[in-house]
């Protein structure tokens, strides 16, 4: 994700496409190894041509100016230690630091304020006082807010996403990947019993629909913890409306190790795929802007808390990518079906004659 000339491919054909690229480099270095030199040579020279062809595109790209700077938007990033995010004991410390980091990006003059996943200590469409605060907070500093908290409805409890303006909650999206073993037990009916293994396991509801916020300041979509790994799920936000995208987290599970990086990484592809800019505001880190080119512009560090404010430039066309979705990947299936269909073929005429 950081050789920006080579995936600026993306925009055409997704994650897939930098992928074969990467395989068809490694293929030809296996096949000067087993090849007879004819056919190791043709094969160096057509994925030359493909490495040549990759990185042309990317530095044209590259070199085109990037959209103008649309709104400012903040974000928050308490560093709250996953052992204390949860404990009651703890909860009114919590929110105190999420609002006296939102009270520092007043002076930025923000359009737009992100709180990281489930920032909210308590179940907020429940507690009206907090809504109450959180809604006289967005009126002080003359900005909307974007927070996470668990919600309950009914008997379904929901990992969500809330716009809280100065009259109070203007929106929700339901979070709809849900992580297997960390938010609900898969066939649960069969193996529900590994619940009892750990007491972080919770047993949530996942949404029905990929929903985007109108605004302000635009209309923007939100990808709560893993969801920016599915290329599919994030491409339903941008067609549905998304002109910038947010992901919130919490990615203290992982604590310092590489998880946080790597969990970072895979955003500049989506930011490439449509060329929009995303936004990531994670409890403990790694809180980023990433511009739609995949440059990671501004970055806030591991177990550091603060705020990041900056300008976000709005996405305004549609890529390749955005249109026909996993092309690259499904033709890939097809030819390699192909080759197996006539490789079969082959063999059974061998064997008649």
């Amino acid at each position: 994700y950081q050789r920006l000339p080579v995936i600026q491919i993306a925009e055409l054909g997704g994650v897939h496409a930098v992928s074969l690229v990467l395989v068809a480099v490694n293929c030809a270095l296996a096949g000067g190894l087993t090849l007879r030199w004819r056919g190791a040579v043709a094969g160096a020279a057509a994925v030359g041509a493909v490495l040549a062809a990759t990185v042309g595109f990317g530095a044209w790209r590259l070199a085109q100016p990037l959209p103008e700077p649309g709104p400012t938007i903040a974000i928050v990033q308490p560093s709250i230690e996953q052992p204390l995010k949860f404990e009651p004991a703890h909860a009114e410390e919590t929110l105190a630091i999420h609002l006296a980091l939102t009270r520092r990006t007043a002076e930025e003059r923000p359009d737009l304020v992100v709180w990281p996943e489930t920032a909210v200590p308590t179940v907020l469409r429940r507690d009206r006082g907090l809504v109450a605060t959180l809604a006289g907070l967005a009126g002080e500093i003359g900005a909307p807010l974007v927070v996470g908290s668990i919600d309950v409805e009914g008997q379904a409890i929901r990992n969500a996403a809330f716009l809280v303006t100065r009259d109070g909650l203007a929106g929700r999206y339901d979070k709809i990947h849900l992580v297997p073993f960390g938010e609900f037990v898969p066939l649960s009916e069969v193996i529900g019993f590994v619940r009892g293994w750990a007491e972080f396991i919770a047993d949530l509801e996942p949404g029905s629909h990929a929903a985007v916020f109108p605004g302000p300041p635009a209309p923007f979509g939100v990808v709560i913890c893993y969801e920016g790994i599915f290329p599919d799920l994030y491409r339903e936000f941008v067609r549905n409306g998304a002109r910038v995208m947010i992901n919130m987290t919490n990615d203290a599970w992982f604590g310092r190790t590489s998880g946080p990086e790597q969990h970072l990484g895979m955003y500049p592809l989506r930011a490439v795929e449509h060329r929009t800019a995303v936004v990531r505001a994670a409890n403990t880190g790694v809180s980023a802007f990433i511009a739609p080119t995949g440059q990671i512009v501004r970055r806030h560090g591991l177990f550091n808390r603060g705020v990041l404010v900056d300008r976000v430039p709005l996405r305004e066309g549609v890529t390749l990518f955005t249109r026909l979705g996993d092309w690259v990947a499904w033709s890939a299936m097809g030819l390699a079906a192909a080759s197996l269909g006539a490789a079969a073929r082959g063999r059974a005429r061998c064997s008649a004659s």
